[in-house]
């Protein structure tokens, strides 16, 4: 199907984060969108004020006719009845990975993939191209604070994440793309971290002849002679950033509090810069686009400039609220890597604090495979709490649940909770420096503990 035979879009699932970008894309393009979510959130809210059509309750009876696509997102199961209605009438469903190939079928594409990174990435990389004069459209896995979206309209250019969860990012054939972790994650689809690894190299070797592969130093080394060969065949150049990347480096400079100042070497052009985005990860993530923008031609004495105006993305290392030498801070961190830079980051902003960490495990499959890192990263905080599993589109799993994490910390202070428990275990608490982490629902609690840090 090419885009310009859809006239009416129907979406199974319009609120997740990439669906709804899609779904503003093809509403700027005047295609009539419909769609089904579980619950009205936020973002659907929004999505209803642009114009879009969309229900709430599973029922067949409010899907319109003479729909042109259907798109769905593996987080709804095959048993729900739209998609069944729609199987039963022969339509054919579109995964979100297989619209996103059909958008960037002609396009100039930049992608970002990682088990993570790529959303902060994509994101900067985004702000900063528009900044400094491009015009992309970008498709964004978080809410940017700048656009307070998560989708940039622009021209033929188009930056996007390349999402390995399923096996998506094989959709995308891209000029430039950027590997920027490849940690072991979705093993109930890869079945092993080699298989995961390897979907990735297949992922570079299907950027065009004469495009451009950035990789984090660590996942450079990660990759076999024998693979780099096929894609320097193909004439894909590859260049390497990090902290001592050979071809994009970076150092800090200096920090207070909040202010961070940075210093890298880009293709041997020096540049400087200074923003109000803690944490090495998120300077290692500037490295990358401070990269890709000058191999897109984009003069980097203006970057560096434009991105001291960067607000960063909801729920990144997100400074919920302050107040009297109380921080409140929220990181949708879901992988012990990730929890690592978080965890990394507030304890070296705040080292004389007390640090509390609320964490929500993500999938019972990615607890069980790990549940022993999780409890290694956590037990690094003062106080931890560990909240159910967020089970997003996973069924339980026997045995495996928040407290296998807790047993397996040597920690004094850290307690297994239930969300409606967690209220009045804090009241009795200590709460200097608390920081959610978890890419669930928690973030619901953030009322009731301002209530209780700054009442």
């Amino acid at each position: 199907m090419k885009l310009a035979e859809i006239k009416r879009a129907y979406f199974v699932g319009i609120g997740g984060i990439g669906m709804s970008a899609i779904a503003r894309y093809f509403n700027h393009l005047q295609i009539k969108v419909f769609g089904y979510d579980i619950q009205e959130t936020t973002l659907t809210k929004k999505l209803v004020e642009e114009g879009m059509n969309i229900h709430y309750v599973e029922d067949v009876d409010l899907i319109p006719g003479n729909i042109d696509i259907v798109i769905y997102t593996p987080a709804v199961p095959d048993t729900h009845a739209e998609l069944v209605y729609f199987k039963e009438q022969g339509k054919h469903l579109y995964k979100r990975s297989e619209v996103l190939g059909l958008i960037c079928e002609d396009a100039e594409t930049i992608a970002v993939a990682g088990t993570h990174g790529k959303t902060s990435t994509t994101t900067l990389l985004s702000f900063l191209a528009k900044a400094c004069g491009l015009a992309p459209t970008a498709f964004l896995g978080g809410i940017s604070k700048d656009l307070d979206a998560n989708f940039l309209i622009g021209g033929k250019q188009v930056i996007v994440e390349a999402d390995e969860y399923d096996r998506s990012f094989l959709r995308l054939f891209p000029s430039i793309a950027a590997i920027t972790s490849m940690d072991a994650d979705h093993l109930d689809i890869y079945g092993d971290h080699a298989n995961m690894k390897k979907a990735f190299v297949e992922f570079a070797t299907q950027i065009k002849p004469a495009g451009f592969l950035t990789l984090r130093e660590d996942v450079k080394k990660a990759i076999s002679e024998s693979d780099i060969k096929v894609l320097t065949d193909k004439n894909i150049k590859i260049y390497e950033y990090g902290a001592s990347g050979e071809d994009a480096s970076f150092e800090l400079v200096s920090h207070a509090n909040w202010t961070q100042q940075y210093s890298a070497t880009i293709l041997g052009e020096p540049v400087e810069w200074s923003w109000e985005i803690p944490g090495r990860h998120n300077a290692e993530n500037a490295c990358l686009v401070f990269l890709i923008l000058k191999l897109l031609g984009v003069d980097l004495t203006l970057a560096s400039k434009k991105i001291k105006g960067y607000q960063g993305v909801k729920r990144r290392f997100e400074l919920v609220a302050a107040k009297d030498d109380k921080v409140l801070i929220d990181d949708y961190a879901h992988h012990p890597e990730e929890l690592s830079a978080a965890i990394d980051t507030v304890k070296e902003m705040y080292p004389t604090k007390t640090i509390m960490g609320i964490f929500q495990p993500h999938l019972f499959s990615r607890t069980q495979d790990h549940y022993l890192a999780f409890a290694k990263e956590l037990s690094r905080l003062d106080q931890v709490f560990v909240l159910p599993i967020y089970p997003a589109r996973e069924l339980p799993i026997e045995g495996v649940n928040s407290a296998m994490i807790v047993n397996a910390m040597n920690h004094n202070n850290a307690w297994s909770v239930a969300h409606n428990e967690l209220e009045t275990i804090l009241k009795e608490k200590n709460k200097e420096v608390v920081i959610t982490l978890g890419a669930g629902n928690l973030d619901k609690h953030h009322s009731m503990i301002k209530q209780q840090m700054f009442a």
